[in-house]
């Protein structure tokens, strides 16, 4: 989780002004769509670092035995609408990539992109089967 988060980090602070800087150079009359599109990837990073955090502290309740908690509950639920997030963020991506494939005469690019947005609401759908999947079995649990 480290490395993705410090990869992550490395996207917004070096890779995203840049290619703000080129898209600018490059389609000049897509301001609107560039500044959602930039605006798009930096949310999804927020957001992807409020889920990892949640991850982790998932992570350190079953390392304590306490996975079946309503604290590792609401972590999943902050999870599942972390995720969630990501995926309408990357949908703010379409419009301008959406221009990018007609002008660029690429409409694999659209369709990459959509298969793209699918993951982050597969992801939220597995958190949401998890939720369930936990609330049932805290409601199983014997007291101490």
């Amino acid at each position: 989780m480290i490395v993705l988060g410090l990869m992550v980090l490395l996207l917004c602070t070096l890779g995203f002004p840049d290619l703000f800087e080129k898209l600018k150079i490059i389609y000049p009359h897509y301001f609107l769509e560039q500044s959602l599109f930039i605006a798009g990837l930096y949310a999804s990073a927020i957001l992807f670092y409020f889920a990892s955090i949640n991850a982790y502290r998932i992570l350190n309740l079953i390392d304590h035995h306490t996975a079946f908690s309503t604290t590792a509950l609401n972590a999943i639920i902050k999870v599942k609408k972390a995720v969630f997030g990501m995926g309408v963020c990357y949908m703010f991506l379409l419009p301008f990539i959406y221009r990018v494939a007609i002008i660029e005469q690429a409409p694999g690019m659209v369709l990459m992109m959509s298969a793209i947005v699918a993951v982050p609401y597969i992801l939220a759908t597995f958190a949401a089967i998890l939720e369930r999947l936990l609330k049932e079995a805290i409601q199983l649990k014997p007291v101490h």
